[in-house]
Parts: C-alpha cells; sequence; structure tokens
C-alpha cells in the first residue's frame, strides 16, 4: 500500500522499500514495485553501499537525475533483473528515535527526472510511512509477546492441576 502510493505521488515506474537489517547493517529489499518485483525481494545491499547506502549513512535524502554519472550507484540489482536504473530519488525513514531504512522510487514514468517537489513530497510521505512502519513492528512485537503469556499461563494451570491431582491422591 505503502510503495504504491509512493509510485502514484512521485509518478515512478518502480520503486523499494528497504529496511536495515539491525544485525548486519545491510538494507534488506522488503517490499519493491515495478518490473520483476517479485525477484527483488531479500537481496541485500552491503552497508555504505550503492545510492541507498550513501543515504542511510547521512541520514538525508538524494535526488540523482542520471545514475550513470553517479558513482554511488549500486549496479548490481539491474544486473539480478535485467532492468535499467535512469534516475533515483531515496529519502530515509526515521522514527522519533532511530533511522529504519530507506525509501526509494525509480525512473520517472513521462522520462523526466524527478525534482526538487518530488523530493519534498516523498520525504514528507516517508516520515508517515516510517511512523505506520515502526508502529506495525511494536504491534507485531506486542502480540508475540501476549502469545507467550497465554502459553506461559496455560502451561502452568496444567501443572497446577496436575500437582492437584497428585496431592488428592
Amino acid at each position: 500500500f505503502i510503495m504504491d502510493h509512493a509510485n502514484q505521488l512521485t509518478q515512478s515506474m518502480a520503486s523499494t522499500l528497504m529496511l536495515i537489517d539491525d544485525d548486519t547493517g545491510e538494507l534488506v529489499f522488503s517490499v519493491p514495485t515495478g518490473p520483476k518485483a517479485d525477484e527483488l525481494t531479500d537481496i541485500r545491499i552491503p552497508p555504505g553501499s550503492g545510492i541507498a547506502g550513501w543515504v542511510v549513512q547521512h541520514e538525508a535524502p538524494l535526488l540523482i537525475p542520471d545514475v550513470k554519472k553517479d558513482p554511488r550507484f549500486y549496479s548490481e540489482v539491474d544486473k539480478v533483473i535485467g532492468f535499467e536504473t535512469q534516475s533515483i530519488l531515496c529519502v530515509p525513514l526515521k522514527t522519533r528515535t532511530r533511522l529504519i531504512g530507506v525509501l526509494e522510487v525509480i525512473n520517472k514514468i513521462a522520462n523526466s527526472a524527478f525534482t526538487e517537489d518530488d523530493l519534498l513530497l516523498l520525504s514528507i510521505f516517508a516520515s508517515e510511512a516510517a511512523l505506520a512502519i515502526e508502529n506495525a513492528r511494536v504491534y507485531g512485537e506486542l502480540e508475540n509477546r501476549l502469545a507467550e503469556l497465554v502459553r506461559t499461563e496455560r502451561a502452568l494451570r496444567e501443572s497446577e492441576e496436575k500437582y492437584r491431582i497428585l496431592v488428592e491422591n
């Protein structure tokens, strides 16, 4: 949902939501859209690599009108899917307390470059998206904790029942 709206907002052909793996620092393609998106899921980019890696390191957005002229461009992904990236707009995904990843849109539909207006819109959109993603993570963690408490309570009741039967016998 987030990525479909990012594409509509910026009129981009493709986009990727990349989250930081807390253990390795790698950027993980979590929600790619566009041509051959299914082949991109779970691809990992080493820390500091590519335009997205630069955005993570500097916690600042980056607008690249022509990736062929930018030495930071990580062309390995294009090689994997046979896609030609021409322009990129990449913004950090920050919650109140930490950086969780980046949101990247690729190739404007009209074969034009992204603009400063696109950068502003995507930056505002990314801050709201980061909040939604973090809320979903917290909700998932709370669900897991609640499930564990229910299992513990059930095991405790079973143990109490066995002990009661043992004492009665």
